[in-house]
């Protein structure tokens, strides 16, 4: 929120004192900048209400078409519509199926199950291509990383140096034990 402030304008011959109300401007974002997000905002919001004016504008259109319907044709459109609802509901539950097999096949192979919607397709051919191609990548850059680490080198073993570190680790992890040196 901005807050306002006044600023008492000095009055001139013949005038009240009158008050000017300044808000201050974020020097953040620019003209443009603003511009383009509000106009970005107004695109998602004018979709938004034009796909349910669409949807509204349907289902406006299918009950005028069932009310000039006989009884008979009305109760057709209604077995049509519930066995088009049964093949949504089907297809539903065959997507989440595969997809928890899917998932199943990824741990498997050690890879995360949360890969599973990229890998999902009605061919199980498919599938089973899309995850041999995710193991092999999965693997390439596992043994990267490893090679990587490897080509960094081993630590530096501690020595004895000017900042005061024991040259001796063996009296020090005597000490540490509560050995007698």
């Amino acid at each position: 929120m901005t807050e306002e402030t006044e600023t008492p304008i000095k009055p001139s011959a013949g005038t009240e004192t009158e008050t000017e109300t300044e808000v201050p401007t974020p020097s953040a974002l620019t003209q443009d900048q603003v511009n383009e997000i509000i106009s970005r905002r107004l695109n998602e919001v004018s979709a938004k209400h034009k796909a349910e004016t669409d949807a509204l504008r349907k289902r406006y259109e299918d009950e005028m078409a069932k009310s000039q319907m006989s009884a008979e044709e009305r109760a057709k459109a209604e077995v049509e519509e519930k066995i088009a609802e049964l093949e949504r509901t089907n297809a539903e539950l065959k997507r989440t199926s595969g997809l928890k097999d899917i998932s199943l096949t990824l741990q498997g192979a050690g890879l995360p199950a949360g890969l599973a919607p990229y890998c999902y397709d009605d061919d199980e051919t498919v599938v089973a291509s899309r995850v041999s191609e995710l193991s092999k990548a999965f693997a390439a850059s596992v043994k990267a990383g490893v090679l990587a680490e490897l080509h960094k080198g081993a630590p530096q073993a501690p020595s004895g140096d000017a900042a005061g570190a024991p040259a001796d680790m063996r009296a020090v992890m005597r000490r540490a034990a509560g050995l007698k040196e």
